[in-house]
């Protein structure tokens, strides 16, 4: 996880549920999984809309269990800030394989929050990590199946609008795209599609195909909300 971690920029436990997304399950709040709100660096930043998702992986092990997901979450947000100096967690949410979601960085779920989890594409995206490497392992059906990672990506604004279609993102600048550079990518893409990285392990890019096909087939209305 640690070299994963590095090549992204700045950018039991569980308590409190907040099914705050239309359409998506309940989602573990920051107090659910004992956010340490101390060490945050700066207020959040925000978009002017989710425009595309970008699924990563956390790159750790797979073997933990449902009650130790919380502390792993506590354990990313510790490295985000004290060891890479970010501003807070970079994931806007992450999904562990159990099927459980835990809101990310800080600053609301209904809205646009700049994260920083894929550099040059921060703004406007969304990122949504699974807990655990999956270079060779597939993601379990309880993540993968809704209401999960299909519901959470298809319930974001914009996102659910673009479906499985393209969408053109200008970089702000990184080692494969410079900044200005116009690039088209899915509404769902991995973290490979913009960053020079293996991130999310070529088994669940792999399945990417498939979990486009079933945010699009969710039945979920195209929403024109902005955030």
């Amino acid at each position: 996880m640690r070299a994963l971690l590095r090549a992204q920029p700045e950018a039991a436990r569980c308590g409190p549920r907040a099914p705050h997304l239309a359409g998506a399950p309940a989602i573990i709040t920051r107090s659910g999984w004992h956010a340490d709100e101390s060490i945050r660096r700066g207020a959040p930043f925000y978009a002017d809309a989710v425009h595309l998702a970008i699924v990563h992986h956390t790159a750790g092990s797979n073997s933990y269990t449902k009650a130790q997901s919380a502390s792993i979450v506590e354990a990313i947000e510790l490295y985000h800030v004290k060891g890479n100096g970010w501003n807070d967690i970079g994931y806007n949410f992450l999904v562990d394989k159990y099927g459980q979601i835990f809101e990310g960085r800080y600053g609301g779920m209904t809205r646009a929050v700049i994260g920083a989890h894929a550099q040059g594409f921060n703004t406007g995206s969304v990122g949504i990590a699974v807990i655990g490497d999956f270079s060779s392992t597939w993601i379990t059906p309880a993540a993968r199946a809704a209401p999960r990672l299909v519901d959470l990506l298809a319930s974001r604004p914009r996102c659910t609008s673009t479906r499985s279609r393209s969408v053109v993102r200008v970089s702000a600048g990184n080692p494969r795209y410079a900044s200005g550079r116009a690039v088209t990518l899915r509404a769902v893409s991995g973290h490979r599609d913009v960053y020079p990285t293996s991130c999310p392990g070529q088994s669940l890019y792999a399945q990417l195909p498939s979990i486009r096909d079933a945010v699009a087939q969710s039945g979920l209305p195209s929403s024109t909300r902005r955030q």
